[in-house]
């Protein structure tokens, strides 16, 4: 409520110096009062925010009778910048999976099975904790995966992966009971490993990364990224991560352009700054 009146005293403000009430505002007024709001720093986010509440204050007004058209109706809102998804770099990720910070139990091979199975299929939270003995197939070196709206898609998987679910599946402190005979991955008492437990299990390896970001969806974005830029096709991305379209697999394009970009600008001679004559 605070944040609606204080919404309303702000386009009150720009109006007050020409006289002009809250009732009495045109759309080219309003959109003036946008710019203002952009230019002293305000982001999209906010902005949108804004226009919702002046929107819904002109909707009562408009049904008290007090004004015969709504302005913010004929207002285009900012649009929000797009968010390229956070990755962690392809060398820091293999040396992290490489490495010895994994315990020698079986908590520790889970673990390490977890996160490699996520970055090497990009399969999401949900789909792991789902995901059953039936599912994998030694023969064929693939996993089946279920993914949103009941979507079946087949995922390669290598050798060594293939191993190192063997590994888990018949370690000696694997529980006995409860899900061990089907889930893959377990929690407590032998329970199906739940997302709460994935999550933690990903942030707390993924804190070894320089990663600002550390969630399972982090591996996702990683592997779509780093898979791109070795040259693997987006139809081909797109299939594996499981979108129903190739537009939401098209921010991975842009995400490898912004760090080849940083890479031209950090390696490439003729574009290094404060170049020594």
């Amino acid at each position: 409520m605070a944040a609606y009146q204080s919404d309303l005293e702000s386009l009150l403000s720009a109006l007050e110096p020409e006289g002009l009430g809250l009732l009495d505002v045109k759309p080219s007024q309003l959109r003036g009062w946008i710019v203002a709001q952009m230019d002293t720093g305000a982001e999209p986010a906010s902005v949108r925010r804004r226009l919702s509440a002046l929107r819904t204050y002109y909707r009562y007004e408009q049904s008290m009778g007090r004004i015969q058209e709504n302005p913010v109706l004929k207002i285009k809102a900012p649009k929000q910048p797009k968010r390229l998804p956070v990755v962690v770099a392809e060398d820091e990720l293999v040396s992290l999976l490489d490495s010895e910070v994994f315990p020698d139990t079986y908590e520790g091979l889970r673990d390490r099975c977890l996160m490699e199975l996520l970055y090497q299929t990009g399969m999401r939270r949900a789909e792991l904790v789902g995901l059953s003995w039936s599912d994998v197939d030694t023969a064929r070196s693939e996993v089946r995966v279920l993914g949103k709206r009941s979507k079946v898609r087949l995922i390669p998987l290598h050798p060594d992966m293939l191993g190192a679910l063997d590994r888990l599946r018949t370690h000696p402190e694997r529980p006995a009971g409860g899900d061990a005979a089907t889930a893959v991955f377990l929690g407590v008492k032998g329970k199906r490993i739940t997302s709460v437990l994935v999550y933690s299990i990903v942030h707390h390896y993924l804190s070894f990364t320089h990663s600002e970001k550390r969630s399972p969806h982090v591996l996702r974005h990683s592997f779509a990224t780093h898979m791109l830029s070795r040259g693997a096709d987006l139809q081909e991305i797109r299939d594996l991560l499981g979108h129903s379209g190739l537009a939401a697999t098209q921010v991975y394009t842009h995400s490898s352009i912004e760090r080849l970009k940083a890479v031209f600008n950090q390696a490439h001679p003729r574009a290094a700054k404060n170049e020594e004559p």
